[in-house]
């Protein structure tokens, strides 16, 4: 972003005209009212340097420049209270500010100051008569008949009103170029770099010369005669000869200083110092050659009384300008408890609305809920019903298939099989579903060219059983889908069926044996 060069230090200009801007001061409350930003520590030590230039205004201008002050030196930085101050600074001369502000942002890359002041100038307010008097004479107007010249229609424009430092903010805030820099920006610019030099001079040491130091001794010892001592308060001078002398004090009579509260100020003490500043001050003013005469040491005197009156005037007036700045502040903070309790009333307001609408919600969604829930019941019941209807002619088909294999046994006696037998067992496609793993382990190791099928593999492909000469079920390691899923396989497509209800390798042949090798025999 390109920056403008800048000698003046904005930041004073800028809060004095936020402070004396009836609408910035209302946003400006706002903003301090909504909190959330911790003020930069740097801006105590900015502060005492603008401090003689705020203290030219009243005191309620005062307080207000010292927060616009807080808030433009925070947004300066580049942490997170420094990005939260620079947006509501932004929003603040959007506001206030807002035709400087558009036409800023609007412009292309190059602003024309010129043009634009031109064009705030003529808003401005009209010169009285005493300044219009006070310009210069027009050249007189070439006689042509016609009547008399109008006067122009002048206007005037407080050049410390806080724009020209906010036109100028906002040019480099907006990345943009100054042109256009004429007889109106060098006169705005010349007035602020004045008032900044003013500001950071402070109070520099008198130069005088070796005879003028001689007559500012001379001057101070005879003040120091006449008063028997320099008092250091107005309590102590009403007490010295000259000021009894002079009856009830010419300098501090009521009627000359109608309300001047001497009982207040009488014990101020004040710095002699202060005073020897203004004995000097008067000498370095007075040529060389000037010689301490009875009427200028009387003169001296009377500068002495009237530096000490009003120094005790001027701490009092701080002491009491102090009070009121933390009165103000005092009441400030009240206010600001105010609006943050206003608008944590709203903000609860506007929650406890939000809150009642999604009670609403959640009692409809809680209905739904609660409706889904009973038919999930009812669906529940239900299956357990037909599990429980299930499972009762499970028992008894496990039942009669278990008399049934008793029965077998019991009807059948035990046979010898011969090797040849055996080998035509081998031959045939035999597929073998369940039983323990370690007992269809060991028939892999025998009979290679059956088919085995686990127990634990549910989800078999139903094809292999297509193929096969029988099948051999060992029901007691058996789930029950997987026993069902294959007799109901084989009886659709009439396969021979094998059941055991044990790991006996004979008793498996000897059913394969009479299932396929005898029963094929006997149709023959």
């Amino acid at each position: 972003m390109q920056q403008q060069e800048i000698r003046l230090d904005l930041v004073p200009f800028m809060a004095k005209g936020i402070a004396q801007n009836a609408a910035a001061r209302r946003e400006l409350d706002k903003i301090c009212a909504a909190g959330g930003i911790l003020i930069d520590s740097a801006v105590a030590s900015r502060r005492q340097t603008y401090n003689s230039y705020f203290r030219d205004s009243d005191v309620y201008t005062e307080l207000y420049c010292l927060k616009a002050t807080d808030l433009i030196i925070t947004s300066f930085q580049e942490d997170e209270d420094g990005q939260k101050a620079a947006a509501a600074l932004d929003q603040l001369l959007k506001k206030c500010w807002k035709q400087i502000y558009t036409y800023i942002k609007t412009n292309g890359k190059e602003v024309r100051f010129e043009s634009f002041w031109q064009f705030l100038m003529k808003k401005a307010i009209r010169l009285t008569a005493q300044e219009m008097r006070n310009l210069p004479a027009p050249p007189l107007p070439v006689l042509t008949g016609r009547g008399r010249p109008i006067k122009p229609y002048i206007k005037k424009k407080d050049m410390l009103d806080g724009d020209f430092a906010i036109f100028w903010h906002l040019t480099n805030a907006f990345g943009k170029t100054l042109t256009e820099q004429g007889t109106m920006f060098h006169s705005n610019f010349t007035a602020h770099l004045q008032a900044q030099e003013k500001m950071t001079r402070g109070q520099q040491p008198l130069a005088l010369t070796d005879r003028q130091k001689e007559l500012a001794d001379e001057l101070w010892h005879s003040i120091d005669q006449k008063l028997k001592g320099i008092p250091a308060s107005l309590d102590e001078y009403f007490h010295t000869l000259e000021y009894t002398r002079n009856g009830s004090g010419y300098l501090f009579r009521q009627e000359n200083f109608s309300g001047l509260p001497f009982d207040e100020i009488a014990r101020v003490p004040v710095s002699r110092r202060e005073l020897r500043r203004a004995i000097e001050a008067m000498a370095a003013s007075l040529p060389e050659a000037v010689q301490a005469t009875g009427q200028l040491k009387q003169a001296a005197l009377d500068l002495f009384t009237r530096t000490l009156l009003i120094r005790a005037c001027a701490m009092a007036y701080d002491k009491l300008r102090t009070l009121a700045l933390n009165c103000i502040k005092q009441e400030d903070k009240t206010t600001v408890k105010r609006l943050q309790t206003k608008k944590l009333k709203a903000e609860l307001t506007q929650e406890q609305k939000k809150n009642a609408m999604l009670e609403e919600k959640l009692a409809a969604k809680q209905n739904v809920l609660n409706e889904l829930q009973l038919k999930i019941d009812k669906n529940e019941i239900s299956r357990q019903k037909e599990r429980e209807q299930w499972q009762a002619k499970l028992d008894e088909a496990n039942q009669l298939l278990a008399s049934l294999l008793a029965s077998q046994k019991e009807d059948e006696p035990e046979m010898e099989l011969s090797p040849e037998t055996i080998e035509k067992i081998a031959l045939l496609k035999v597929v073998i579903i369940g039983g323990r793993a370690d007992w269809q382990q060991r028939l892999k190791h025998r009979y290679q060219s059956f088919t085995y099928i686990s127990a634990e593999d549910v989800k078999f492909d139903l094809a292999v059983l297509n193929t096969a000469d029988v099948i051999v079920i060992n029901w007691k390691c058996l789930g029950h889908s997987l026993l069902y899923r294959a007799v109901q396989y084989a009886g659709k497509r009439n396969k021979r069926m094998v059941y055991l209800s044990n790991s006996n390798e004979k008793h498996m042949l000897e059913a394969l044996c009479r299932e396929c090798i005898l029963s094929t025999a006997e149709r023959s």
